[in-house]
C-alpha cells in the first residue's frame, strides 16, 4: 500500500520516540558504563549467574519445543477427536501470568502437600523442588508453550501439500515427515524455541515467585535496593548482548514467513489416521493442558476457598481491577494502531534494504528483558520536562507499549504479507487514501487486528517485572497488587485475585472472537461501489 512520505516519516518518529529512544539510550549507558569499568565487567560469581541463567532458559526452550511440536503435529495433521478444540486450548496458558504458573506449581509441589509426598514415596525419599532453575525451566515452558504451538502451527500450514504429495510417491509417511516436512517447518520451530529463550532468559516475576537467584533479579537488586545504577548497567551487558543475537536470530528465521496461521482452515493436508494410537494422542494432549491450565486453575480454585473471598477481594481491590483493565485496553489499542503503521509504512518500502533495516530495528525492543527496558524508560522520562508523563497513568501506557510494539509488528506484518498486491490495485482504481485503507485494507486484516489486540491486552494486563519499575506512586496495576498479597502471606486473597485476573481477559476475547470468526469480507468489487 502505498504511504506518502510524510506518513512514512511521521509513523516512524512516534515509534521511535516511544519504542526504540529506551533501548537506544539504555545501550549507550550501558556501554559507557562498561567502559567505565574496563575490562572487568562482572565478578567470577556474577558469570556463574548469567551460566545459570542461561541453562535454565535452554532448558524451558527445550522442554517447551518436547511438548509444543508434537502437540501442533496432533492438532493439525492428525484425526485427533476434537483437534481444533485441542489447539484452542493450547493458547490457553497465555491467559495465565507466568509468575501465577509459578505460584501454583510452587502450591504443588511444597513439602507436606499430597503430590509432593505421593512423588517423595516414589522416588525413596528423594522429591523434586521448584525453586530450582528446574522447577524455573518447568514453569517458563508452560507458561510460554503458546508460543512454540503457534508457530509450529503456521510451519505447517505453510508446507506446500504438492511437495508432500510427491515425495509420499516414493517415500514411507514417516520419511515423509523426516526427510520433507520437518525442514520445511524447522524454522518455525527453531523460531519457537528461541522465542521461549528469550522470554525464559529475560523472566524476572518467576524467579522471583520461586526465591530463585537469577541474572534478572540479579539486575534488579542492583537497581532497587542498592540504587546503584551503574552497576545495573554494567550487569546488563552480557544479557543485552545474548538477547540482541538471540532476536537477531528469530527475525533471520521468519524473514518472509508468518509469525502466527491466520488463515481460516487447513491447508488441505491428509490427515493422518490415528488408528489405536488415538488414545495415547489424546492422553498426551490432556496431559499438556492438565499441568499448563487444569493444574494452575483448580490449585487457585482451592486456594481462593468459598465465594464470600472473590467479594471481598472485588470490594477491596475494585479500583485497582478497573484501572488494570482501563490500562491494558489502552496499550493493546495504542499498540496495534502504531504497529498496524509501521507495518504498513514497511509492506510500502517493498523488499529492499531499508525494509530489512528497518524490519529488524523494530524487533530491537523485544532484546529487552522487562528490568532492562524498565531502565531505559526511567532515563527517557524522568527528566522535569517529562514528568506530566513519568508520574501518570500514561507512562505505563507507554511502558507496555515500548514492550508489546514488536510482537504486534510482526503480526501485523504477516498478515498484510497475506493479502494480494493486485487486490489493493483494483481497489486502487475505485478509491484511495484513507477511504480505501478503512473499507479495505482494515476488513482484509480483521483476523491480524483481532489476534494483536487480544495478545497484547493478555501481555499487559499481566506484566509485573516492567510494572514493578515504571508505575507511579498511587497506582497499583493488578499485578502488583497479587505480587504484593503474595509477600504478606494472604494466600485466599492471592488465588481470588489471580482468577480474577484471568477472567478478567474473557470480556475482551468474547467481543473480539466473532470479528476473528466472521466469513469473508466483501468483495472489493462490493466495496468499491459503496
Amino acid at each position: 500500500m502505498h504511504l506518502p512520505g510524510w506518513a512514512h516519516a511521521a509513523i516512524w518518529l512516534v515509534f521511535g520516540a516511544l519504542v526504540l529512544l529506551p533501548p537506544v539510550w539504555l545501550a549507550v549507558d550501558a556501554l559507557g558504563a562498561g567502559s567505565a569499568q574496563g575490562v572487568e565487567l562482572l565478578t567470577g560469581d556474577q558469570w556463574r549467574l548469567f551460566g545459570r541463567s542461561l541453562s535454565m532458559a535452554a532448558g524451558a526452550a527445550s522442554l517447551a519445543l518436547v511438548l509444543g511440536v508434537p502437540y501442533a503435529l496432533l492438532c493439525e495433521r492428525t484425526d485427533l477427536p476434537g483437534r481444533s478444540l485441542w489447539m484452542l486450548a493450547g493458547l490457553l496458558p497465555l491467559l495465565i501470568p507466568a509468575f501465577v504458573h509459578a505460584l501454583t506449581w510452587a502450591r504443588v509441589l511444597a513439602p507436606n502437600r499430597p503430590v509432593a509426598t505421593w512423588l517423595q514415596a516414589q522416588l525413596g525419599g528423594w522429591a523434586p523442588s521448584i525453586h530450582s532453575p528446574a522447577g524455573a525451566a518447568l514453569v517458563l515452558a508452560l507458561a510460554h508453550l503458546p508460543f512454540v504451538i503457534l508457530l509450529a502451527q503456521a510451519g505447517l500450514r505453510s508446507v506446500d501439500r504438492t511437495l508432500e504429495e510427491a515425495a509420499a510417491l516414493r517415500l514411507a509417511p514417516r520419511m515423509v515427515w523426516w526427510r520433507v516436512t520437518l525442514p520445511l517447518i524447522l524454522p518455525y520451530l527453531l523460531a519457537g524455541g528461541l522465542f521461549v529463550l528469550v522470554f525464559a532468559l529475560a523472566d524476572f516475576a518467576v524467579a522471583d515467585t520461586l526465591r530463585l537467584r537469577v541474572y534478572p533479579v540479579e539486575v534488579f537488586i542492583e537497581l532497587s535496593a542498592l540504587f546503584d545504577e551503574a552497576a545495573a548497567l554494567r550487569l546488563s551487558l552480557p544479557l543485552l548482548a545474548v538477547m540482541l543475537l538471540l532476536v537477531g536470530l528469530i527475525g533471520w528465521l521468519l524473514r518472509g514467513r508468518a509469525f502466527v496461521s491466520l488463515g481460516g482452515g487447513r491447508a488441505g493436508h491428509e490427515l493422518l489416521a490415528l488408528g489405536r494410537r488415538r488414545w495415547a494422542a489424546l492422553a498426551f494432549c490432556a496431559l499438556v493442558i492438565g499441568a499448563a491450565v487444569l493444574l494452575p486453575l483448580g490449585v487457585l480454585l482451592l486456594d481462593a476457598g468459598a465465594p464470600t473471598n472473590y467479594w471481598q477481594a472485588l470490594q477491596v481491590s475494585a479500583e485497582t481491577i478497573l484501572t488494570g483493565i482501563a490500562l491494558a485496553v489502552a496499550a493493546a489499542l495504542s499498540t496495534t494502531a502504531l504497529a498496524l503503521g509501521v507495518a504498513l509504512s514497511l509492506r510500502a518500502l517493498g523488499g529492499g534494504p531499508a525494509r530489512v533495516g528497518l524490519d529488524l530495528l523494530s524487533q530491537l525492543p523485544f532484546a529487552l528483558a522487562p528490568i532492562l527496558l524498565g531502565i531505559g524508560l526511567i532515563k527517557v522520562w524522568n527528566h522535569p520536562a517529562t514528568l506530566w508523563l513519568y508520574g501518570s497513568a500514561g507512562m505505563l501506557i507507554v511502558g507496555y507499549l515500548a514492550r508489546l510494539a514488536p510482537f504486534a509488528v510482526r503480526i501485523l506484518d504477516a498478515a498484510l504479507a497475506q493479502v494480494a498486491e493486485s487486490q489493493l490495485e483494483a481497489a486502487r482504481l475505485a478509491m484511495g487514501g484513507w477511504r480505501l485503507l478503512w473499507w479495505v485494507v482494515l476488513p482484509l486484516l480483521r483476523r491480524g487486528l483481532a489476534a494483536t489486540l487480544l495478545l497484547c491486552f493478555v501481555l499487559a494486563l499481566g506484566e509485573l517485572g516492567l510494572a514493578l519499575l515504571i508505575t507511579p506512586p498511587g497506582l497499583i496495576p493488578i499485578p502488583i497488587e497479587i505480587y504484593n498479597y503474595l509477600h504478606y502471606g494472604a494466600e485466599e486473597r492471592v488465588a481470588a485475585l489471580c482468577l480474577i485476573l484471568i477472567a478478567a481477559q474473557l470480556g475482551p476475547i468474547a467481543l473480539l472472537y466473532p470479528l476473528w470468526q466472521r466469513s469473508a469480507a466483501p468483495t472489493l468489487a462490493q466495496r468499491a461501489e459503496r
